[in-house]
Order: structure tokens, then sequence, then C-alpha cells
């Protein structure tokens, strides 16, 4: 008798501190999450790894695009920084992937501004992906910040042939891009209309998105699975999903888990406390034990691999 499996996707976007120095203001961008909040992260996981005798893969998004060419000369800068700082994690009881995480922007006399010119923003993928490329063996999965997204960078992922992507958010319109209407499980979008499934090439692979009422709302707002979010907010709705989905994708930025140790940084209503991470992983997999479910811990490549050969 087989045992029913859920896929929980652990994803972490390699941002800088935008709630703290936003993206689109003037000035240097802060990248305190990434050096002190990562290992943060990391630690959390492999704890809930050693405790429920799991090898957790993890994917890191990491950004690289024209604005961190502007700052620092390449955009493959930050992305040395990481390998430098996960150098200890890449074997032994991890695995760790690295995806894109491009953010198109534009600069104006304000600072900058999300790119809504479609060319440019294809302009900006290519140019960014020629340079990534000699950095990285391969690159097989993206996000694209934001949420933004558009005919245009499909096109221009599917010509720098990346594997999947992961930047849908089922239920929701993020400023231009309207994400209401796509399926919440993998799928190929097609070009002339990226929410519908019976594209080529691209494997799409949405967020996990669930219903949670921050503190300060009276409704509850469809929000992408954010492991660092305060269980009195999460775990109904979190519990809730696993009982009609079998793949999980999370996602949350290592400038919110350091925020929520409590080092110095300001923190946001829905955030959590120094091991929150942790204890949501926790409650997960007790959950699904109680319910006679496996959790395993694959890597979004590893995903849309096993996708592919359900499909071919």
């Amino acid at each position: 008798m087989s045992v029913d499996k859920v896929q929980l996707c652990l994803t972490f976007d390699i941002d800088n501190d935008f709630l703290f120095s936003p993206t689109e203001g003037e000035g240097p961008l802060e990248w305190r999450g990434l050096k002190e909040g990562l290992s943060l992260c990391l630690d959390q996981i492999r704890r809930w790894g050693e405790l429920y005798l799991l090898k957790p893969a993890v994917t890191l998004f990491v950004r690289a695009d024209w604005q961190i060419a502007f700052y620092y000369g390449t955009p493959a800068a930050i992305l040395y920084d990481v390998r430098e700082l996960c150098s200890r994690y890449f074997e032994g009881d991890l695995t760790i992937d690295l995806g894109w995480h491009p953010h198109l922007y534009k600069r104006t006399r304000d600072g900058w501004q999300v790119e809504a010119d479609e060319r440019v923003q294809y302009e900006q993928l290519m140019g960014t992906y020629e340079v990534l490329s000699k950095e990285m063996s391969s690159i097989e999965i993206s996000r694209i910040g934001e949420n933004l997204f558009s005919s245009a960078i499909l096109r221009g992922l599917n010509e720098c042939s990346i594997l999947a992507d992961s930047t849908a958010m089922p239920g929701r319109r993020i400023g231009a891009t309207d994400w209401r209407n796509c399926p919440r499980r993998p799928y190929h979008p097609r070009e002339d209309d990226y929410n519908r499934p019976g594209g080529k090439g691209l494997l799409e692979i949405p967020m996990t998105v669930l219903p949670i009422k921050a503190p300060y709302e009276d409704e509850t707002k469809v929000r992408y699975l954010n492991l660092n979010f305060d269980e009195r907010f999460l775990k109904d709705a979190l519990l809730r999903c696993i009982e009609d989905e079998r793949l999980l994708v999370t996602d949350a930025h290592p400038f919110e888990v350091l925020a929520s140790s409590g080092l110095s940084l300001r923190k946001h209503l829905l955030w959590g406390g120094p091991d929150t991470v942790f204890r949501n992983l926790c409650s997960v997999t007790e959950f699904c034990k109680s319910r006679e479910m496996e959790v395993v811990s694959p890597s979004l490549c590893d995903v849309a691999r096993g996708v592919e050969r359900c499909t071919n």
C-alpha cells in the first residue's frame, strides 16, 4: 500500500531588505537579511530535518538584474555573496539549489519603478541572462520579482531554456500582473495568456496561497505561504490546505527571519518569533503524521522534473 506524500518545497527570495530600505527608492540597497538572516533560515530548516530524519532541499532565488548591475557593476554580484555564505551548507544535511530572481525596474528621477514596457522587460532578462549564464553552470528555475509577468517575460524565459518558474500567485492581482485566474497546480502557460495552461516549454509552479487575516484587517486576504508568519495567523489555513493539496510551495525572505529573531530590525505584525519557521515546519509534519501522510522536501527543480516525467 503506497503512502500518501506531501511535497513541501522550501524557497527563499534573496532580496535586499526592501521593507526597511525600499528597492524602488533612491540610495544604496541594504542586505542584512542576506548577511545575517540567511544562516538563521537554514539553521531552522536543518534542525527540522534532523528531528524528523529528513534531508531538506532549499531553493534560494538570488537577485540578479539590471538594478544590481547598476549598483555593483555586474548582475551576478549577489550570487557571489550567496555562494560564499552558503558554502558550508552545500554538502551534508541540506541540499541548496540556486535560482534566478530578477527584478525588472527602470530608473527615474525619483528612484526606481517597475518596468511596464514588455520590450524592455525582455531586453533586461536577456541581457542579464547573458552575463549570469557565464557564472552558473546551469540556470534551471526562476521567480520574477514582485510577481511581475507578461508574454514577453515568458518568451524570454523560454528562450533562456529555463526549466521552471515560480512567480504565479493564484487569486491575486499585483500591479499590472493579474494572476486571479491561473491554476493552483503546475502548468505550462500559453504565450498569449500566461494564466492558461496549454503552452510548451516553461513549467509554471505557482506559490501556495492561503486566506490569512492580519491583525489590522477586517477581512482575509490571499497571501503566499510564508513559514515566517506567526502560527496564530497561519496554522489553521495551512492545515486546511494540506487536506486538499499535496504540493506546497513556500516563500519567505531572510530579512523577515532576521527581524523575527529580535535583532534590531522592526517587525511586521504577521511575522512570528525566533523559531517560527521551525515550529511551522514541525506543525506540518505532525499534522501529516496524524493523517498517515509522509512529508518529503524536494527542490523545485525535482518537482518540475517529476511533473515532466508524468506528462511525457
